[in-house]
């Protein structure tokens, strides 16, 4: 019995549903396309085993093989792939539709790399990943699920980044690598709201706004650790100012988040008011990074209120599982404290027994008070 099920038997038990209305909803969900995250995956893990399993096949024989056997073999590989996805793209549902066509991303990578090797192209793998990025957008364009356009977004970020981080000689510098960091949920956050509005280009609204939290939280949290001095450099933070590169980049990435907060014309005004407050907070942990300033807990406030705000952001957008995620967040970020503050004391005997039931005083009032909360957040957006 699958989770559906399930849940729809509980609901006509309860005279929530009826039996028509029950199964009436169990055939449309039947019949959506299969596959979440979970399979996707597994499609992924197949590929990537049978893309690896040709290498090595071609690799056994590489040094038997002229350039011209090569360069015809990979182009011969790509053309199949394309004609095979072709076949396969009269039927939506189908599984071997996203697998030829994740193939045939992989393929044009390898492509890339062999044309590099022969011609002695000489170029880096963050040059390399980024015209990969360039060529297969349209093809990217083709998936009907979330992996292909998470994949590509998340290639096209890292490449871009450590692009950035070479040739402006960031790799050295914590202040610059920082605000650059800081910059990134920004940029992610901004390319979603900005594809908002394109049907056709949801998954990919959808791979930005989760590349925003996936990259947002471990940034908040590294920024905020700075500011207490746990694995910085601060005299090399009080011997310069931040290269206008690094400056420029957050600055504009902050001014691009404001503006598309504020003239967004998705954005509720209970919304767009909790957004920009967040980006405040933002703007004043950068500050405390740009003044090399060095206290344990000055950070702390600033990442509270932007966990806290973000998650009734997410529950004013109906997304609990960011929501219980990002108060999950704030709830350890309020241990540290704890652990930050009483130092030393949390080790011994009685600070171990405190340090404990305050955890399980922690997750059971959240587990008490979570609906409470997400209702209250529902009741609030409705009055405004």
């Amino acid at each position: 019995m699958t989770g559906l099920d399930r849940r729809l038997r509980e609901w006509t038990a309860a005279g929530l549903l009826s039996d028509v209305q029950a199964a009436a909803i169990l055939a449309h969900e039947r019949g959506k396309p299969g596959g979440g995250w979970l399979l996707q995956g597994f499609i992924a893990l197949g590929t990537s085993t049978m893309g690896m399993g040709l290498i090595s096949l071609v690799a056994s024989h590489w040094a038997d093989l002229s350039d011209e056997a090569k360069l015809a073999g990979g182009f011969l590989l790509l053309a199949g792939l394309g004609w095979g996805f072709q076949r396969q793209d009269r039927h939506p549902a189908s599984l071997w539709r996203e697998a030829l066509l994740s193939l045939f991303l992989f393929g044009v990578m390898g492509m890339i790399g062999l044309i590099g090797q022969i011609y002695h192209s000489g170029g880096t793998w963050r040059e390399a990943l980024l015209l990969w990025s360039g060529l297969t957008f349209p093809a990217a364009t083709l998936s009907r699920r979330g992996f292909i356009p998470f994949f590509w977004t998340g290639t096209l970020l890292t490449a871009s980044l450590a692009w950035i981080v070479e040739n402006l000689g960031f790799f050295s510098q914590e202040r610059e690598l920082l605000l650059m960091m800081l910059s990134v949920p920004l940029l992610c956050g901004v390319a979603a709201a900005g594809l908002q509005r394109l049907p056709r280009a949801r998954a990919f609204r959808d791979a930005f706004f989760l590349w925003m939290a996936v990259s947002g939280v471990p940034v908040l949290f590294a920024a905020d650790l700075a500011v207490g001095d746990h694995w910085t450099s601060w005299a090399m933070f009080s011997q310069r100012f931040p290269s206008q590169a690094a400056l420029g980049l957050f600055l504009g990435s902050m001014i691009a988040a404001g503006g598309t907060t504020l003239l967004h014309p998705e954005f509720t005004a209970p919304g767009r008011r909790l957004t920009l407050a967040m980006l405040a907070g933002w703007a004043g942990l950068a500050s405390l990074i740009l003044a090399g300033v060095h206290f344990d807990l000055l950070g702390a406030p600033f990442s509270l209120m932007i966990l806290l705000l973000g998650g009734v952001q997410a529950g004013l957008a109906e997304n609990r599982p960011l929501f219980n995620a990002l108060m999950m967040m704030a709830g350890i970020r309020l241990l540290m404290i704890y652990f930050q503050a009483v130092g030393g004391l949390a080790a011994t005997g009685l600070g171990l027994l405190v340090s404990g039931g305050l955890i399980l005083w922690s997750i059971a009032l959240w587990r008490r008070h979570q609906t409470r909360l997400w209702n209250w957040i529902r009741r609030w957006e409705e009055a405004a």
